[in-house]
């Protein structure tokens, strides 16, 4: 579960969320994550950069990352303008 708080085209994000380990090491632990990023534009291309850190606690062990993000966002909400065709 998370949220994304936008101030303009930059935003802060947490997520949170229960984790399940199968095979030799099964077991239950939990994880969250904080982060920020930025949406810019290129021309008619919008780009999304973020940075989290993100942590794992199991009860064996605890372990975190820290990660860039680069995507593209796809304009799939544009409106199509279609032609009227008689038939």
């Amino acid at each position: 579960m998370g949220i994304r708080y936008y101030l303009g085209s930059f935003y802060g994000a947490g997520e949170g969320g229960l984790i399940c380990f199968l095979g030799e090491n099964n077991g239950i632990g939990f994880s969250y994550s904080l982060g920020l990023g930025d949406k810019f534009r290129i021309g008619r291309n919008v780009f999304d950069v973020g940075l989290r850190h993100e942590v794992w606690h199991t009860n064996a062990n605890q372990r975190a990352i820290i990660g860039l993000r680069i995507a593209y966002e796809l304009a799939l909400n544009q409106k199509i303008k279609l032609r009227n065709r008689g038939v």
